[in-house]
């Protein structure tokens, strides 16, 4: 329901420069509101009208507000910028080894724009995890522990993006909702850490070739017509699988 409170917070603002008088604005009580109702009313009743919460619905309404509240705070720390999308759906053609063609999509949660930068925004919120990685391979790792999954999938989104992002350079990041309310400067910049500067912001422009090929080795074995459907070495996976009992896990 927060992606949702934020797209409705945002999409009045569409095309538009957005200043921090105007988030200011957005946040205050009575318009937050509204903006919770609409959202509890299309995600949580499924109905067309909106109505004051009450109950259980009240309490989730609440935390919701105040993480939304947060968000806006830390984007006005950002402004000005141009809104341009949320929950936006995208595809991208894409050729496998071997000539054969496939279509990805994604859904974005919020795209903004600079004077130099496309901005591809994530919200997040479950555990947050550290936002930086080593080499862009280890993203894709399937065995590894503790795999930087919303890492990768934010520069896929960044990735299918690239058609429209005129040029500009493309600056993925990840907003872990929970990490907004620890004592800090909130960050949700990704940054590789190659051992010479920790604290380079990393955009998608340098990764490009290198993304490309991870997942075109990743797609292979998934869909190549001569990789066969075998079962996932971490079973922790298969804890919240539906097809669990399908394959006798």
């Amino acid at each position: 329901i927060l992606h949702r409170v934020m797209e409705l917070v945002y999409k009045p603002l569409c095309g538009k420069v957005i200043t921090a008088d105007l988030l200011k604005l957005a946040a205050q009580d009575s318009n937050m509101t509204v903006k919770i109702q609409e959202a509890f009313a299309k995600d949580f009743f499924h109905t067309e009208e909106p109505r004051p919460l009450a109950g259980q619905a009240y309490l989730y309404g609440e935390t919701i507000r105040k993480y939304a509240c947060k968000v806006l705070a830390y984007d006005r720390s950002l402004t000005p910028f141009t809104y341009i999308s949320s929950e936006k759906l995208i595809y991208s053609p894409f050729e496998l080894t071997g000539g054969r063609m496939i279509r990805l999509k994604g859904f974005i949660d919020r795209i903004d724009r600079t004077d130099e930068t496309i901005r591809i925004i994530d919200y997040k919120s479950g555990k947050p995890v550290a936002l930086t990685f080593d080499r862009m391979e280890s993203l894709f790792d399937q065995t590894a522990k503790e795999r930087r999954k919303a890492i990768m999938q934010v520069f896929l989104y960044a990735w299918l993006y690239t058609p429209e992002a005129g040029g500009r350079p493309i600056q993925p990041a990840v907003y872990y909702t929970r990490n907004l309310f620890k004592q800090g400067v909130f960050d949700p910049a990704i940054r590789q850490v190659d051992g010479r500067d920790k604290n380079l912001r990393t955009n998608l422009d340098g990764h490009r070739n290198e993304l490309e090929d991870q997942l075109r080795g990743r797609v292979n074995e998934k869909c190549g017509e001569e990789s066969p459907c075998k079962q996932t070495q971490k079973t922790k996976s298969c804890e919240d699988c539906n097809c669990a009992g399908i394959c006798g896990r």
